[in-house]
């Protein structure tokens, strides 16, 4: 049985927050990132669920502040 590794890491996504990786390595170090990481062994990386919900949440409030532009 294959398990699913549970985190993403920072180095495959970070351009997904706006940053490359060496911004977000120094983002993480002052703990300005936009979501919580930790290290396993050397990588940074972020919990897929926490991945997945900093997205789904700025999805809703797009579509919550189009919702209140259209008549």
């Amino acid at each position: 049985m294959t398990e699913e590794i549970p985190w993403v890491s920072v180095e495959s996504v970070c351009h997904m927050y706006g940053y490359n990786f060496q911004t977000a390595k120094t983002k993480i170090q002052n703990g300005t990132f936009d979501v919580p990481t930790y290290k396993v062994g050397r990588i940074h990386v972020i919990d897929k669920a926490v991945h997945e919900k900093f997205f789904t949440l700025k999805r809703e409030a797009g579509l919550s502040a189009l919702k209140s532009t259209v008549c």
